[in-house]
């Protein structure tokens, strides 16, 4: 019988600084979550702590079809390096396209501008970017230490983002 071949934990930033996560990202890759991934665009994600520790995590995109979609979810840090979270959409039942259950925060830049978060079985990974749009090289760069995580690479996605900034929804 062969050995169970297991991959080492997924690496986790050291430390990640929630109250500097908050805000938006836009989603400049991903590896593909279902056949529709090349039919969204403009996806981005606002983040916002609450007093109670969890975060509201609005998710959006726009479907080329379907037209804009929101989806409303939220997270919580589940280690004391705030690098591992618990992501959930409460109430949605039905295929979206963004990360559910564990997800961990792999890097994040010091000034907190560009992060690599990504599932520990390594299906699924994304970059997030403050801006619409990241050079070229720099989300190239930043795949790397992806792939080094077991992540793949050979199929990813690269969502259009408008060059305009969308305004943050006011709740």
């Amino acid at each position: 019988m062969d050995a169970i071949k297991m991959k080492p934990e997924l690496w986790r930033a050291p430390y990640v600084d929630v109250e500097a996560h908050m805000g938006r990202w836009y989603e400049v890759v991903r590896t593909p979550t279902s056949g529709d991934d090349l039919q969204m665009r403009d996806v981005f994600r606002d983040y916002t702590l609450r007093e109670d520790g969890f975060i509201d995590v609005v998710s959006t995109y726009t479907h080329s079809t379907l037209g804009k979609k929101v989806f409303h979810g939220e997270a919580t840090a589940t280690d004391s390096a705030n690098s591992r979270w618990k992501v959930d959409y409460p109430g949605t039942v039905h295929w979206m396209p963004f990360f559910r259950g564990e997800i961990y925060i792999i890097k994040v830049d010091v000034a907190g501008q560009i992060a690599l978060l990504g599932q520990p079985d390594r299906k699924h990974m994304c970059l997030l970017y403050r801006k619409p749009v990241v050079e070229p090289a720099i989300a190239k760069a930043w795949l790397k230490i992806g792939e080094a995580q077991g992540f793949s690479t050979s199929n990813l996605v690269w969502p259009i983002n408008s060059a305009f900034e969308i305004p943050a929804p006011r709740y």
